[in-house]
C-alpha cells in the first residue's frame, strides 16, 4: 500500500490543491509537505484553519437564501 501524500490528504479535505493551502496559510509547500511527514497535528490544524477561514468567507459573501438547508436559529 502507498503512502499518503499532502496533496492527497488536502484534496481528501475538499481543497484543490497543496497549492490552494499554501495560499490561504501562507507557509510555503515545502513546509507544509515537512509537517505533513514530521509534525502531522500541525500539518492538521492549519488545514481545518484553511476550512474554517473558506466556510467563514463563504457565509460572508455568499450567505445562504431563505430556502437553504442551514437551521435558523431564533
Amino acid at each position: 500500500m502507498q503512502k499518503q501524500t499532502a496533496a492527497q490528504y488536502v484534496k481528501e479535505c475538499g481543497f484543490q490543491s497543496l497549492k490552494q493551502i499554501e495560499m490561504m496559510s501562507g507557509v510555503s509547500r515545502q513546509t507544509l509537505n515537512n509537517w505533513f511527514h514530521n509534525k502531522t497535528t500541525l500539518f492538521e490544524i492549519v488545514v481545518l484553519g484553511c476550512q474554517q477561514a473558506y466556510l467563514h468567507s463563504r457565509l460572508l459573501y455568499d450567505p445562504p437564501d431563505e430556502h437553504s438547508e442551514i437551521v435558523k436559529v431564533h
